[in-house]
């Protein structure tokens, strides 16, 4: 299908985009575009991007993990593309690249389409009060709600004094929502994680799932982890880690049909219920 967007309004779009892929679960489906909105976040390495060279030349890249951060570039999402995407009907903000990754895998385990529903996830990089009170401002001038997903160390700088506005200074935002475990890596199997550091790392040695701390949660997981991954000869940064565990280890937790946490189950949910009924509450 030769720009399956043109002619259609971005909604439109979202819809004819999960209609596709639908389809392409049984017949194999080409598309080519120029819309972010047929841009497969939850599918990495189904998306190819051509581009242009000075010299006149087209090269294609298929998605691998040494350009991530190439693709990433290609594709992030910002606060003007829950407009452009279509997603309007509820913005999810989330902290980093593990949420942004992962989240879109787990809705498709819980029987959920961000694209069906009309869900546009949006990065704060971090928990920054200021910077997650703006852009539910700006989420809020064209009346699209939200919802909040922090971690636990987040809940009195940024969360309460979020929820303190909410249904005065910032209409639109629906829920805050602060992780109990502590950190979205909290609610993955210390298995997945381990098998995402040995197919993605190229340890010296393998890792186990025995080999890290039960007991730890929160950045104190984290830096667990880290431990890990330096004994083990997996050299790598942390947030490199996070990506890979959002791409790939909620992949895995999907094929291994390893439940989702009752958390997130109940996050999922609630933002299921703002993207049915967006507009309640809205000024306007």
């Amino acid at each position: 299908m030769e720009e399956p967007e043109n002619s259609l309004h971005p909604k439109a779009q979202r819809q004819l985009f999960a209609v596709l892929q639908d389809i392409s679960k049984s017949t194999q489906t080409i598309l080519t575009t120029h819309s972010p909105i047929f841009i497969d976040r939850a599918r990495f390495e189904s998306n190819i991007f051509l581009t242009r060279t000075i010299a006149g030349n087209t090269i294609a890249k298929t998605f691998n993990k040494t350009m991530l951060a190439e693709v990433r570039g290609e594709m992030d999402i910002r606060v003007s593309d829950a407009l452009l995407k279509g997603g309007g009907n509820c913005a999810l903000i989330v902290e980093g690249n593990t949420e942004e990754d992962g989240f879109p895998v787990f809705m498709e385990m819980l029987g959920l389409s961000e694209f069906q529903l009309g869900i546009s996830i949006i990065k704060l990089n971090g928990s920054d009060f200021e910077r997650a009170r703006t852009i539910i401002q700006l989420l809020g001038a064209y009346e699209i709600p939200s919802v909040v997903v922090l971690d636990r160390d987040a809940e009195e700088k940024t969360a309460k004094p979020l929820r303190k506005m909410m249904g005065t200074k910032l209409q639109n935002l629906r829920e805050v929502f602060c992780l109990t475990k502590g950190v979205i890596e909290d609610y993955y199997p210390l298995s997945i994680i381990a098998e995402v550091i040995n197919t993605g790392f190229s340890p010296s040695k393998p890792v186990s799932e025995n080999m890290f701390d039960k007991n730890k949660s929160g950045s104190k997981k984290l830096e667990d982890i880290k431990r890990v991954m330096y004994e083990s000869g997996a050299i790598t940064s942390i947030d490199f880690f996070k990506t890979r565990l959002g791409l790939v280890g909620t992949r895995l937790m999907k094929e291994q049909r390893i439940a989702v946490d009752d958390e997130l189950r109940a996050i999922f949910s609630k933002v299921s219920e703002v993207a049915s009924k967006p507009n309640t509450s809205v000024n306007k």
